[in-house]
C-alpha cells in the first residue's frame, strides 16, 4: 500500500482471505486499501458500502479493534462519502458506547 500498488495489494489480500476468511486483520486491510485508493483520486467513495461491510465483520470478531473504529470514523468524516454513511454512524453509535462500558 505504501507504494500505492492498490490492485496488487487487493489481489494479495483476496488470496489471503481465501485461506482464512475470519481473520479480522485481512478485512481491516481490505477496507484500508479501498479507503486509500479513493483518497488518492479525489473521486466520490464508490466502495463505501463494501468497506463498511468489511469493517462490520472486523468489529463483530473483535469489538476492541481500535484501528477499525478509526477507519470507520474517517469514512464518516469524509465529505465525499456516499449518503449511506449516516446509517452506519447511527448503528455504530450505540456499539461504541457499549464497548466503552465493557472496558
Amino acid at each position: 500500500m505504501e507504494k500505492k500498488e492498490f490492485d496488487q495489494a487487493t489481489e494479495e489480500l483476496d488470496k489471503a482471505t481465501e485461506l482464512d476468511d475470519r481473520d479480522p486483520w485481512l478485512h481491516y486491510y481490505k477496507a484500508l486499501v479501498k479507503y486509500r485508493q479513493r483518497e488518492g483520486t479525489g473521486e466520490s467513495f464508490r466502495g463505501l458500502a463494501n468497506m463498511i461491510q468489511d469493517l462490520r465483520a472486523v468489529l463483530d470478531w473483535d469489538p476492541d479493534f481500535a484501528e477499525a473504529y478509526n477507519l470507520l470514523a474517517m469514512a464518516r468524516l469524509d465529505h465525499t462519502a456516499e449518503p449511506a454513511q449516516s446509517d452506519v454512524s447511527a448503528e455504530y453509535g450505540s456499539s461504541l458506547h457499549g464497548s466503552e462500558a465493557m472496558g
